[in-house]
């Protein structure tokens, strides 16, 4: 809730679209969904990893080219 209060869009992604999809249905506001495959066509500025990935030492299919350029602040 706090990342929508402050503007951000929201994708959730799973390795099957429609799983993204029935989890993202579950939120009372809008919330895009789509599968990795499909990541590869948007850029983000964070990724927040719900998986249990990090615990079995596995990788996420995560596309490299959808990772924002870095903002640096300017003064």
């Amino acid at each position: 809730m706090p990342l929508h209060r402050a503007g951000a869009n929201i994708t959730i992604a799973n390795r099957t679209a429609e799983k993204a999809y029935i989890l993202a249905e579950r939120f009372e506001f809008d919330i895009s969904s789509c599968s990795y495959e499909e990541l590869a066509e948007n850029k983000f500025d964070f990724i927040i990893n719900a998986t249990s990935a990090g615990l079995t030492d596995s990788e996420i299919p995560l596309p490299p080219t959808i990772f924002a350029p870095v903002r640096w602040p300017t003064t």
